[in-house]
């Protein structure tokens, strides 16, 4: 299975989703901006990529990424424009940060999100 990063800047969240991760057998990877996940995006094997919505746009984050790499991203739900306009930019998967932590076992476990 490919290695996940997550972009945000909430390390206990990230160790959350590091926990999950490692319980499906996949490697987690924290990037705090988008150049940090540019980077990780150049040294590791990424098939999936969780974008915190109040860290980066989800039009850059799709931009950086390679073919092949899904694009999870969650935020607010108060902030409707902002999902939308992720969901309109191309993420895999777009939802409020309530449902991404329901899920997020699930989302981790499988190769590709989309």
């Amino acid at each position: 299975m490919t290695d996940i990063i997550s972009l945000g800047d909430d390390l206990l969240f990230f160790s959350r989703i590091r926990a999950e991760a490692e319980a499906a057998g996949r490697k987690a990877w924290q990037a705090r901006d988008l150049a940090s996940l540019r980077a990780r995006l150049a040294d590791l094997s990424v098939g999936l990529v969780l974008l915190d919505l109040d860290v980066a746009e989800a039009g850059a984050v799709i931009s950086a990424c390679p073919a092949g790499v899904s694009v999870v991203a969650y935020g607010p739900h108060v902030d409707a424009a902002r999902l939308r306009s992720a969901r309109e930019a191309g993420c895999a998967r777009v939802m409020p940060r309530s449902q991404f932590v329901a899920e997020l076992s699930g989302i981790v476990s499988a190769e590709k999100s989309c």
